[in-house]
């Protein structure tokens, strides 16, 4: 058999093996997902017995509208309005462990309808301690968590353009602040209020504004990762703050009171802060803006 035949045959091999990986049992498949009739479904999250003891609460959903408050009498409460019927959330609850979960475990693998609905209106409580895990789909939210009681703070999510604001002080001490991103537009304001001790940020091709408003209660550390991108670091005056560029960003821009030496750039109030933020960034092609006012 010749070289070119031989090629023939592996290609149609190749090919005969997809159709037979296609048409078998648990192979992947994706869906076509169909709207019905729009539904609201409520949720509840309430306190646990021991309003001492931190309760974990996983939240996940897929692509959606989300607008998330704060006023709560319960840990978390709230409503979904959806018209696909894979969409509808559910609530588990026991002991000091809540999910609150939208689809399949591994997600929605599918073509979603021009016509979907899902939007979320969340409001969250401070009467207990949380640790809050958060895994989004693409999706485009406002959220508005000052003063909520974290002790754990994980949160992953896709496309997405969203806002989360920290407006008031965390009365808890967060140990660390994981946030992952996929390419997207994200700001996340208020972050001095959050009183973390540990920030992880990672993200890829997007726009993102990290705004660590508010008075530091600890000395904190923040890790920076992203690809080509357009960051945005605002230190309040007030703030006592190092950031050191651990690669070399093509475009540097300062805005306020900073002191340059090299590949770090300090606040004005950076010797003498009995609690120092420290911000390493490890940032590819784009721009970076400090801004201090």
């Amino acid at each position: 058999m010749n070289r070119g035949k031989l090629q023939l045959v592996v290609v149609i091999a190749l090919l005969a093996s997809a159709v037979l990986a296609c048409a078998l049992p648990g192979s992947v498949q994706t869906t076509q997902y169909k709207v019905g009739a729009t539904q609201t479904q409520t949720l509840t999250v309430s306190l646990p017995a021991d309003k001492n003891k931190p309760i974990d609460v996983n939240l996940r959903f897929g692509a959606a509208e989300m607008a998330a408050g704060i006023g709560s009498t319960k840990l978390v409460e709230g409503s979904v309005q959806y018209n696909v019927p894979e969409f509808l959330p559910t609530v588990t609850q026991s002991g000091n462990k809540a999910d609150i979960l939208q689809g399949p475990a591994e997600g929605f693998q599918g073509t979603m309808p021009k016509d979907l609905v899902n939007k979320w209106s969340l409001r969250f409580g401070n009467g207990a301690p949380m640790n809050l895990n958060v895994t989004a789909g693409a999706y485009t939210g406002s959220w508005e968590l000052g003063g909520v009681r974290f002790q754990g703070l994980t949160w992953v999510e896709g496309a997405s353009k969203s806002t989360i604001s920290f407006s008031y002080a965390n009365p808890d001490k967060l140990d660390i602040f994981n946030f992952t991103t996929g390419a997207s537009t994200v700001k996340l304001a208020g972050l001095g209020n959050l009183n973390f001790a540990k920030m992880s940020f990672q993200s890829g091709v997007g726009t993102y504004t990290l705004d660590f408003g508010g008075k530091l209660k600890q000395s904190a550390t923040v890790d920076v990762k992203t690809g080509v991108s357009g960051v945005t670091i605002v230190i309040p005056a007030s703030t006592g703050a190092r950031v050191t560029l651990k690669s070399a960003v093509s475009n540097t821009k300062t805005v306020g009171s900073w002191n340059n030496v090299g590949s770090t750039y300090m606040t004005s109030k950076y010797d003498t802060a009995s609690e120092k933020l420290e911000i390493n960034l490890d940032m590819g092609l784009g721009q970076l803006t400090l801004d201090t006012h």
